[in-house]
């Protein structure tokens, strides 16, 4: 298991995405970086999502089952946190990593 560090510079997240068997991300440049070096992808979605995933055959996406206030009513308010990505459970990502493995 390799986490992505704050300090990581964009070579150092290539390198660990390239050296890795599968990718957990959200909705992100490491989801985007996965799918240039064909990885196995697990993508975490809470109110965002992008289609063309769907195209790429080694991804599971989990979403959330249950979106914030904010999010269901479909506002584009900036929000510093919300409880979207809590209706993502663990065992259902464990699951998904146990199924790809």
């Amino acid at each position: 298991i390799i986490w992505q560090k704050n300090n990581d510079n964009l070579h150092k997240l290539f390198k660990k995405i390239e050296n890795s068997k599968i990718i957990i991300s959200t909705v992100g440049l490491g989801s985007h970086i996965g799918m240039l070096f064909n990885k196995k992808i697990i993508l975490l979605c809470g109110p965002t999502y992008f289609s063309e995933i769907s195209d790429f055959k080694q991804t599971k996406v989990i979403k959330s089952s249950n979106l914030c206030e904010i999010h269901k009513k479909k506002l584009n308010y900036k929000v510093s946190s919300c409880s979207c990505m809590r209706g993502i459970k663990s065992k259902t990502i464990f699951f998904a990593i146990k199924k790809m493995l």
